[in-house]
């Protein structure tokens, strides 16, 4: 527990504090808990913004998290987060309110939602994202 404190600001890449430690020099649990920290941190309301969008935060993992992050545990984590977001109704950036209905495995922060009938593959329309679910 005291490690885990200690250390979840440490970053696998060295980019971290208090000790700048890379990779296995970081606990475990430190490990774990450098994630859910950073998702909590991002996904929860502050006093000069408010909570960004699940799948905003996972697409910033995707993009700098597989350097700074252990994988073994991030993606896990973030797989578990999608998942819980399955069937949910969400905004786009474009104004239309769809339902989550798969996750793509090798982007996760891009599902497939459907619009009426339309399904719209998100992977595969990079103007669009999820801006917020509903």
């Amino acid at each position: 527990m005291k490690n885990a404190a200690l250390m979840h600001h440490e970053r696998s890449d060295g980019s971290g504090y208090p000790a700048k430690l890379k990779g296995n020099q970081i606990d475990p649990y430190a490990r774990m808990v450098a994630i859910a920290d950073v998702y909590d941190a991002m996904t929860a309301a502050r006093c000069y913004r408010g909570p960004l969008c699940p799948f905003c935060v996972i697409e910033m993992f995707e993009t700098e998290g597989f350097q700074k992050y252990d994988v073994s545990i991030l993606l896990p984590f973030l797989e578990n987060v999608v998942n819980s977001c399955l069937q949910n109704r969400c905004l786009l950036n474009d104004g239309r309110k769809v339902t989550i209905i798969y996750i793509n495995k090798e982007k996760l922060s891009r599902p497939v939602v459907q619009y009426g009938e339309e399904y719209i593959n998100l992977a595969d329309q990079p103007d669009l994202k999820i801006e917020k679910l509903l």
